[in-house]
């Protein structure tokens, strides 16, 4: 990536490296585009026929010792910026995770080993709510479909679409989403750079 600032010659400002092989997804046609912003919202009654299924996922930056990191950490493996990082103060000794929520969840980077999958049926109509466990308002950012979010810490609102929504410091929203276009992967994540690019990330995969 490449900036000038202030007009001046041009500076290397960030490297990308792109490692992995190549999987194939198959896309939605143009046409289905048009559909943007003209979705109904998805109701009570749609959600139950299809099984009323509800995921509990969560965003957060979190110390070694939060109850919902996993200790030790896998082999190899090494989450946290270390006190003697050149990183700003208020990263240092911190791990940025996603993860599922509740008594049996768990969170990790999405570099870790430990990181899951939500794996979602193709045609399923699913409510999803998302934790912030930060006084900071993470972005979420969902990829591939628009969200139809219901509730702001738990309470009902006048549903709307959107892909992206910060999360109430310390709170909630509930969304409900119906992937029809494709199977494949993609994913959810913070949309500040910063904690996406440390592990704040998720993949979702469509069967």
């Amino acid at each position: 990536m490449i900036a000038a600032p202030g007009g001046d010659k041009p500076e290397i400002v960030a490297r990308l490296l792109v490692e992995g092989s190549s999987r194939t997804i198959s896309l939605p046609p143009a046409t289905s585009l048009s559909r943007y912003h003209s979705q109904t919202p998805i109701t009570d009654e749609e959600l139950a026929q299809h099984g009323g299924h509800q995921r509990n996922l969560l965003m957060m930056f979190a110390r070694t010792n939060n109850a919902q990191l996993p200790q030790p950490l896998p082999a190899g493996e090494a989450w946290y910026i270390p006190d003697g990082d050149a990183a700003p103060a208020n990263f240092k000794n911190f791990a940025y995770v996603a993860g599922s929520d509740g008594p049996t969840g768990r969170a990790a980077p999405f570099q870790s080993a430990l990181t899951q999958t939500q794996t979602v049926p193709l045609n399923a109509v699913e409510e999803w709510t998302v934790y912030n466990r930060n006084a900071y308002p993470h972005p979420f950012h969902i990829h591939i479909d628009d969200i139809c979010v219901v509730r702001i810490n738990g309470e009902p609102v006048e549903p709307f679409w959107a892909d992206t929504i910060p999360l109430p410091p310390n709170g909630n929203i509930t969304f409900r989403s119906c992937v029809t276009d494709f199977t494949g992967a993609f994913v959810w994540h913070c949309h500040a750079l910063d904690h996406e690019d440390l592990g704040m990330m998720q993949l979702v995969e469509v069967v």
